[in-house]
């Protein structure tokens, strides 16, 4: 048995066969080495390519499967050392690998510029303090089981951070496929974004959970201008934090954040008669066309927040126990859709706010209060308690679902709206199904209604917020006061 470092020691005895059979001395992991005869200019780096007197050698088993060892690197996951340096070692050699050379592979040549690479933690604690900001393509962070590996940030603000437009460079390209798997992020009270990522797309994350960070201001997932990738089973939630026996200290303020992205280029610009170069901030756009698939995000204040989203889908999964929101939905949010989604916080203000535009809702359950304000909502089938539809909501559709189902007092649907429809809906209370409601009726405000209109017409007067008849004279309400 003879280990890597001492073959690859400069007083190494041991013959330079084209390839030899080592286990590595961090990891007691058995590797084979090829002797590099290929032309391109190769560094030690004490992993892959490793010098022996005047040959260099090169991993094959990393060549065939893509993937290293972090320890490999002389980390440590014992929830004592600080891996920062061995982390940024790893990460640095993956974004040297990543660089274009074109080097040997079972007697072919290839461009190693698009080979996928995976950093492999084995199951432990690995404290770090700071190990930069990863915008590496093709790169996969993997752990051996979930909630088995726990990367534990020392210090506050971003504990991981992956930003592709962080540098000043002109026009940053998105970053493509940076993906994690089975990971747990761990903050500090102090910790403002546990997971930061921008301009990252066509990604692939799956059993990522995050928890401590600050319980006024910190975010559990930030994401801002991601796009088309997916996001399967990412947790935010006081049950993460149970199952891993750390106890639940400071649960973040919001668990997900869907948000704007931005560039920061520089420009020519002309001050005082003279010309100089200032940065300017220039958006990319929302968080659009995602695929979340039942993500957890419990305990919390705000637990989804989609305040700048467009075209992102969530099936299944719950925002559960929060106490402000389960759900907000901004303005600047468009044609997002829930599928299957539980919401069931019943010490919130409401399971759902939505002032978005054309959000969907489709077989989801909510057992305390949906609230729109915004446009175009339409809900579609499920269990639901309460939805209330405010005056500022224009063309809400309510079709094919029970109100009152979880038993609280609730008023089932309250619609101030316009251009509502309600069709198909059942009163459990009742056991039986409520008026419909199409949208047909006119609104307007009492200054806008028309003087000569034919006996019987009815329109919404959004002064007085009710309906109103026509009478031939005068506009009377449903009692028939003349109003």
């Amino acid at each position: 048995m003879i280990f890597t470092e001492d073959f690859f020691s400069p007083t190494s005895a041991y013959p330079s066969d084209d390839v030899v059979q080592l286990v590595d001395s961090f990891t007691k992991e058995n590797v084979n080495y090829q002797k590099y005869t290929g032309s391109a200019a190769v560094t030690d780096d004490g992993v892959v390519y490793r010098k022996k007197g005047n040959d260099f050698y090169v991993d094959i088993n990393f060549l065939t499967s893509g993937q290293l060892n972090i320890q490999r690197f002389g980390a440590k996951g014992d929830d004592f050392t600080d891996n920062s340096a061995a982390i940024k070692k790893a990460l640095a050699f993956c974004e040297n690998y990543r660089k274009e050379r074109i080097i040997p592979e079972n007697g072919a040549m290839y461009h190693q510029f698009d080979k996928a690479i995976t950093i492999y933690f084995p199951n432990g604690i690995y404290r770090y303090t700071d190990i930069g900001n990863i915008k590496i393509e093709n790169l996969t962070i993997k752990g051996e089981t979930f909630r088995g590996v726990v990367l534990k940030c020392m210090k506050g603000g971003i504990a991981l951070e992956m930003n592709a437009f962080k540098d000043n460079n002109d026009s940053p390209p998105f970053c493509k496929n940076l993906n994690l798997n089975n990971i747990v992020v761990e903050g500090q009270y102090n910790t403002e974004v546990l997971i930061l990522a921008q301009g990252i797309a066509h990604c692939n994350w799956e059993n990522v959970a995050v928890r401590e960070a600050d319980k006024d201001l910190g975010i559990g997932f930030h994401f801002k201008g991601v796009m088309l990738s997916g996001f399967k089973n990412l947790q935010c939630s006081s049950d993460v934090d149970t199952v891993m026996k750390t106890g639940n200290k400071n649960i973040p303020y919001q668990g997900l954040k869907l948000d704007h992205g931005h560039r920061i280029e520089k420009e020519k610009k002309i001050k005082d008669g003279k010309e100089v170069i200032v940065e300017v901030l220039k958006g990319i756009g929302n968080c659009s066309n995602n695929s979340f698939y039942d993500i957890k995000m419990e305990g919390m204040p705000f637990g989804v927040n989609i305040f700048q989203g467009d075209q992102n889908t969530f099936y299944s999964g719950t925002p559960e126990s929060c106490t402000k929101y389960g759900v907000m939905v901004s303005r600047e949010s468009r044609y997002n859709t829930f599928i299957g989604s539980a919401f069931e916080n019943d010490h919130s203000i409401a399971d759902i706010l939505d002032d978005g535009i054309h959000t969907v809702y489709i077989n989801c359950y909510a057992s305390k209060k949906a609230w729109f304000q915004g446009q175009g909502a339409t809900v579609l089938g499920g269990f639901w308690q309460e939805l209330q539809i405010d005056n500022s909501a224009e063309a809400t559709k309510i079709e094919n679902v029970t109100i009152k189902y979880f038993g609280l007092p609730s008023a089932g649907i309250i619609d101030n709206g316009k251009m509502t429809t309600i069709q198909n809906v059942r009163d459990k209370n009742l056991g039986a199904y409520i008026p419909n409601k199409y949208n047909s009726t006119i609104h307007l405000s009492s200054s806008q209604r028309p003087q000569n209109n034919s006996v019987g017409s009815m329109i919404f007067d959004t002064d007085l917020l009710k309906p109103i008849w026509f009478n031939g004279n005068s506009w009377v309400d449903a009692s028939g006061n003349i109003v």
